[in-house]
């Protein structure tokens, strides 16, 4: 089986999940939604049919997508695509999942702004028990009801602590250094 790389753009639609294989390798999973913007001459720009993928990430990037991702955020993810056909056990129904192995993924900046934090690197086991981890997360995911994404929130949540930063920073006043490259740039 060949496979290929692929680059979405989506929301967050369920809550991250994480779990720990019996080697110890961190493994986070979630829903993404993806929505195409369609234009079309008689009703002009239009949102075309959702679609549902499962985006899996492994060691690292399970660790910082846990810390940094929840429900009703805009991302960008490039993974390897897998297509796996699946029954219930009882088979009474079946279908089809499509999940991206994710490779790396961020915030997608088109939508909004994000603030970025450097991790401390941890040793991870390098053995895993992959097909065991995405299987058992793959069925809970089928499980839980598929709700579409929120837009996230403009306003930061007065629940947030004095000690977290806020997730949109201020926009750079006239004469720091991100205005004069600005300036410079538009010279």
């Amino acid at each position: 089986m060949s496979e290929f790389v692929v680059t979405v753009t989506g929301n967050v639609a369920t809550d991250i999940r994480t779990a720990t294989t019996k080697q110890g390798v961190a493994l986070a999973s979630f829903r993404l939604a993806i929505t195409p913007r369609r234009f079309d001459r008689d009703k002009g720009w239009h949102d075309a049919p959702t679609s549902y993928v499962t985006v899996t990430c492994w060691r690292t990037l399970a660790l910082h997508a846990h810390a940094s991702l929840s429900k009703g955020q805009p991302l960008v993810v490039m993974g390897r695509v897998t297509v796996k056909e699946w029954h219930a056990k009882d088979g009474t129904r079946g279908g089809t999942d499509v999940e991206i192995d994710a490779i790396t993924l961020g915030h997608d900046l088109t939508k909004g702004t994000s603030m970025f934090r450097k991790a401390v690197k941890a040793a991870q086991p390098e053995s895993d028990d992959r097909e065991e981890a995405r299987e058992s997360l793959s069925a809970s995911l089928r499980e839980a009801p598929t709700e579409p994404a929120a837009e996230p929130a403009a306003e930061q949540s007065p629940e947030r602590s004095p000690e977290q930063p806020p997730r949109t920073p201020p926009m750079p006043a006239a004469g720091t250094a991100a205005a004069s490259l600005e300036g410079a740039a538009a010279a």
